[in-house]
């Protein structure tokens, strides 16, 4: 049986494992890290991509990807195409 902290591991592995099959353009070259993939894994796919490819473009590092994301893309609306979510 596994623990709640092991099933949170396998679901972040999972999620980062199918955002990566997804965008496999953007893992290609090493610029971005499974942290910059789960840093956006709450996300619409159109939402990640933009943001994933946002964060290569720009060299965003995670810390910087993960305040995007938790202020609802007011950091990056304009640099990832996106409109503010609130």
């Amino acid at each position: 049986m596994e623990s709640p902290d092991e099933r949170k591991r396998l679901q972040a592995c999972l999620r980062a494992f199918t955002l990566g099959r997804r965008n496999p353009d953007l893992l290609a070259f090493g610029d971005l890290t499974v942290s910059h993939v789960l840093a956006v894994a709450s996300l619409e796919d159109e939402q990640q991509a933009k943001l994933l490819r946002a964060a290569r473009d720009e060299q965003l590092t995670v810390r910087q990807l993960r305040t995007a994301v938790s202020a609802h893309v007011r950091y990056l609306p304009k640099l990832a195409g996106l409109e503010p979510l609130l």
